[in-house]
């Protein structure tokens, strides 16, 4: 009997063993991207200088160009010499598909007493003659005045003369 109380003790122990016994929870693991797409800290739009008519006298007028950037973003803008430029000159306006003789020289200024030119040197360096405006970013529009003037004197042909000027925002 020894042996079978023996045994019967064993079964109910291998039985409460079983019982109690807590197969284990399984594990997965997978990845997980995480992405984010930055957006631009700044934007740039432009309204043109219109100067109007030109009839020998010198003639001013402005433009704007719209700048919106995050805050404290340091931002600088530059203008390029535009279509028409003559080494060691200044910007012209041109009537399109004509020959030499038609252009009318103009600056484009930081200031209002013309005194800044505008440009890109120390940037794209396509024109030397003026440096850019330099900003901070409040994350609101900031608008810059750009002041034109075409000087007194020119002899030009009594039709619409244009350039086009690339204005660079670096931030």
């Amino acid at each position: 009997m020894t042996n079978r109380f023996f045994f019967s003790v064993m079964a109910v122990l291998f039985m409460c063993l079983a019982i109690t016994v807590q197969p284990k929870a399984a594990t997965l693991t997978t990845s997980m991207p995480v992405t984010a797409t930055g957006v631009s800290a700044c934007s740039v739009s432009t309204t043109g200088v219109a100067f109007g008519s030109y009839s020998g006298a010198t003639v001013t007028s402005s433009g704007s160009i719209t700048v919106t950037c995050g805050v404290d973003v340091a931002y600088n803008v530059t203008l390029d010499r535009g279509l028409f430029f003559f080494t060691g000159g200044s910007r012209h306006m041109n009537v399109l598909n004509l020959a030499e003789g038609t252009f009318l020289a103009y600056s484009l200024y930081k200031d209002s007493a013309l005194t800044q030119e505008w440009g890109d040197a120390g940037f794209a360096g396509t024109y030397q003659a003026g440096t850019a405006v330099a900003g901070t970013g409040t994350g609101a529009v900031q608008t810059l005045t750009v002041f034109g003037k075409i000087p007194a004197g020119q002899t030009v042909m009594q039709t619409v003369h244009s350039d086009t000027v690339l204005v660079s925002l670096i931030f």
